[in-house]
């Protein structure tokens, strides 16, 4: 398994690694440091996860400076040379992955039956060290790529190019949410089976049934930002009197930005919180200290408004009740799930400071919303079932290369 990121910020990979070794498979997973906070609890994964073989390509600048600093600089002279040559393979490739080469050279002597890319830096590493050995590729979708950045974008060009270079001939496409997987089934004319970005249940713990008096609402992600709709909350908790709000956001945040934030929340009756990135575990129980998830997605770029983001199923686990904003995603989930939560029009303040308002009126309202979400996760959108679907993906591979085989065998 390959990817451009670090296994503590990208739990998918860590589920589907876990998933496959517990099938039976032999697992190594190739990433590359991302980000500092994310080092002690990779660490943390690799000592609790040991049956994995777990192995950072490209340098740290905690660890290995002069590696890091030379793939980052090499990294921006591919980036650069490809607005000149988008078309090119070789410089797309290395303009998409600061340690391509360190990973391809890694990947190569693997000698893997399948390599499976977990992002677009990974894809064309992949599908490469597939052809060298040989044996199969895949590609899991956690974004619609193409999506991420506009037509007129000179990235657009280039991960369009990646993209319909490499996935026509890869084993198998697997998306991250259900348009996403729809976006690539119809470009690319095949299945493209959705593996939502659920988690165990095994973090699931009792509903908790919360004091009232202070209505607490949670928002996370790896990075606190003035584009994440946060605001629009804010906004909102302004024009809430009779109950008091606690807010809290998990996520890297400078000064800057937080200073801007709590500008916005004007009424001194609420409060705002902000956290730094948690361990896995530690972010359900502190999801789990509170009443409402909120999803506060926006819908541009166009990827945004296709995804579903792990927020969701977090606060499915937890025993959140949710207010999302209405990206199409979303919509689509809370109109085939409505009984966990509520949309509100993007930007629309007022609409989201009614819900608000009903949720602190009612306190039995919002205590069965968060029972429905708590048992939707028991029920449905879980790893245990999602994980599931993956081992099938690969076992429908294996069917499919082994009865290729036999008829090769036959004509022979």
């Amino acid at each position: 398994m390959i990817t451009s990121g670090q296994p503590s910020s990208n739990p998918r990979i860590v589920k589907e690694a876990v998933a496959l070794s517990e099938y039976g498979y032999q697992v190594t997973v190739l990433y590359c440091f991302w980000a500092a906070w994310a080092n002690p609890n990779d660490e943390e994964i690799k000592q609790r996860l040991p049956q994995i073989e777990w192995v950072e390509m490209g340098g740290n600048p905690q660890t290995s400076v002069s590696l890091y600093t030379y793939t980052r600089l090499r990294h921006k002279f591919f980036r650069t040379l490809n607005t000149l040559f988008p078309s090119n393979l070789y410089i797309s490739a290395r303009a998409g992955s600061r340690a391509f080469s360190e990973l391809l050279r890694a990947a190569k002597k693997e000698k893997a039956d399948l390599y499976i890319a977990h992002n677009l830096g990974a894809l064309a590493v992949a599908a490469k060290a597939a052809n060298a050995n040989p044996s199969q590729y895949a590609f899991d979708a956690e974004d619609f790529h193409r999506g991420e950045v506009g037509d007129q974008n000179g990235a657009y060009r280039r991960i369009k190019y990646l993209e319909d270079t490499f996935l026509p001939d890869a084993g198998y496409i697997t998306a991250a949410s259900p348009l996403i997987a729809d976006n690539y089934a119809a470009i690319y004319k095949r299945n493209v089976p959705t593996i939502n970005n659920v988690f165990s249940l095994k973090y699931q713990t009792d509903l908790k049934l919360l004091p009232f008096d202070v209505l607490k609402l949670v928002w996370f992600s790896q990075t606190i930002g003035l584009n994440r709709g946060i605001q629009d909350i804010l906004a909102a908790a302004n024009e809430v009197q009779h109950r008091k709000l606690h807010i809290t956001l998990v996520g890297l945040c400078d000064k800057k930005t937080e200073r801007e934030l709590r500008k916005v929340l004007v009424n001194e009756m609420h409060s705002i919180h902000f956290l730094k990135p948690l361990r896995e575990a530690d972010l359900f129980a502190l999801c789990s200290d509170h009443h409402i998830g909120l999803a506060l997605e926006r819908s541009e770029p166009y990827n945004r408004n296709i995804c579903l983001t792990n927020k969701l199923f977090t606060y499915l686990i937890a025993g959140n009740a949710i207010i999302a904003s209405d990206t199409l995603a979303q919509r689509k989930f809370i109109d085939e799930n409505n009984s966990v939560g509520f949309l509100y029009r993007m930007g629309d303040v007022h609409a989201l400071k009614q819900l608000l308002i009903q949720f602190t009126e009612n306190e039995q309202r919002l205590t069965e919303t968060r029972k429905a979400a708590h048992r939707l996760a028991q029920l449905k959108y879980n790893w245990e079932n999602e994980g599931a679907k993956l081992t099938s993906v690969l076992c429908g591979l294996s069917n499919q290369l082994r009865n290729s085989f036999v008829g090769s065998m036959k004509t022979t």
